[in-house]
């Protein structure tokens, strides 16, 4: 995300890069080799004024449904951005977010629903929500990560805790945020804001399609439902319900530990492929 002055948040959103534990270089030239592999979730949020970037960090048996299931989703997307805006934002009033042109992940009603109502709880005066155009250039966030990629590839990594030495070396801009913290508690929460801006707000027609235009024209768009008030949102139950990690399968978790467990080195062995609970 970016932040441009005191009083504007002018931010960028990457999400989803998927990233492998239990991965080793080879011997010969420093080639990194992954063959059997415990998946990590990381998602990309720059503030770009701080010059900060976060990287957020989720275990398989931490997503939203099982075995890691439901993180690049509308409510895994706009539970990530509230945590951030939350908790790093600086009291600004006015916000331009900027992300790719993904539908199924920025592009959408939900994430439209939930910046809406940031606006009518007065968390935000006004918010920009700009799409870059489709197959378009890097920007900032894709150099961040490009940076714990380069790290990435030249260390050997067994467990979470590896993976977040390489986010927290890979340069002074970027941070990580993991789901479960040092206190063992959650960083943030998920959140099933897809129900609930679902009941206020209604669907944008040709979202999909729309692009923004360098020009002077301006289209008007309504997205609360005729039979919502604004005080309908603002009174009564202002926050989703939290839908709690969706944990990994038995299946899953038998394969890690007959698969995966014999190429993780002794010391994560139990964190990474624990024996399989029956």
């Amino acid at each position: 995300m970016f932040l441009t002055s005191l009083t504007t948040l002018d931010s960028a959103i990457l999400f989803e890069a998927s990233l492998d534990i239990c991965t080793h270089r080879c011997a010969l030239n420093g080639i990194k080799c992954t063959s059997l592999t415990r998946e990590q979730v990381s998602r990309n949020l720059r503030i770009e004024g701080q010059h900060h970037q976060i990287n957020y960090l989720i275990d398989e048996d931490q997503g939203i449904g099982e075995n890691g299931a439901g993180i690049k989703g509308a409510n895994g997307v706009v539970s990530m951005l509230h945590h951030c805006l939350t908790t790093y934002g600086s009291g600004e009033k006015s916000c331009v977010i900027h992300c790719d042109n993904c539908a199924g992940e920025n592009k959408n009603r939900y994430v439209l629903g939930y910046l809406m109502w940031r606006t009518l709880m007065g968390l935000h005066h006004d918010i920009q929500l700009s799409m870059q155009v489709p197959y378009h250039g890097r920007c900032l966030v894709d150099a961040g990560f490009a940076n714990i990629k380069r790290l990435y590839h030249r260390t050997d990594v067994d467990s979470l805790s590896g993976l977040v030495e390489v986010v927290r070396k890979s340069a002074r801009s970027n941070s990580h945020v993991t789901y479960i913290n040092n206190a063992g508690e959650h960083s943030w929460e998920w959140y099933d804001w897809k129900s609930f801006t679902s009941t206020f707000f209604t669907n944008v027609k040709g979202i999909r399609k729309s692009k923004s235009h360098a020009d002077d024209s301006e289209r008007e768009t309504t997205l609360m439902k005729s039979s919502i008030s604004p005080e309908d949102i603002t009174t009564g139950s202002v926050i989703p319900d939290i839908l709690p990690p969706g944990g990994m399968t038995s299946e899953r978790q038998r394969y890690l530990f007959c698969d995966v467990r014999p190429f993780v080195r002794d010391p994560f062995k139990d964190t990474t492929s624990p024996e399989a609970e029956e």
